[in-house]
């Protein structure tokens, strides 16, 4: 999967529950978190897209049963929710089982999306079989 996948699916509305994008390049998570964003109407934005940083910057360390909670929280106003979990690579192993448990039955009405700086690992990815990677780190032939 590619960047021109990840632009197949915004086209789509990111139809799927769950995402995993992984790029070596921070650049390209700020551009696909921006093109996430452009899904939800402004006026619907406090209420409906939702960012967290695994390392705690921007928002502080939040508990990771808080992110799960905003996970199962119903959108307002809007038939879906958006919650972008950065930093993806350095979430502990705690709080991994606890994502696991999330995607047994993953909420209908929000969407995830991990973002993952660098290769993921093999052991993750075996983990996270349901989850939907794309791959963001731009080809030559592209």
């Amino acid at each position: 999967m590619s960047y021109r996948n990840f632009l197949d699916e915004i086209k789509k509305g990111l139809p799927l529950s769950n995402y995993i994008l992984v790029s070596s390049d921070p650049f390209l998570h700020t551009e696909a978190v921006s093109s996430i964003k452009a899904l939800v109407p402004e006026g619907e934005r406090d209420f409906n897209f939702h960012i967290f940083d695994i390392t705690g910057a921007g928002n502080g360390n939040v508990p990771f049963e808080q992110i799960i909670d905003v996970l199962n929280t119903m959108p307002f106003f809007s038939g879906r929710k958006f919650v972008i979990i950065d930093n993806f690579q350095k979430l502990s192993k705690k709080d991994f089982a606890k994502l696991e448990q999330y995607l047994l039955k993953p909420s209908e009405s929000s969407v995830m999306i991990l973002l993952n700086a660098g290769a993921l690992k093999k052991d993750i990815r075996d983990k996270l079989k349901g989850i939907k990677q794309i791959l963001l780190d731009i080809r030559e032939n592209e």
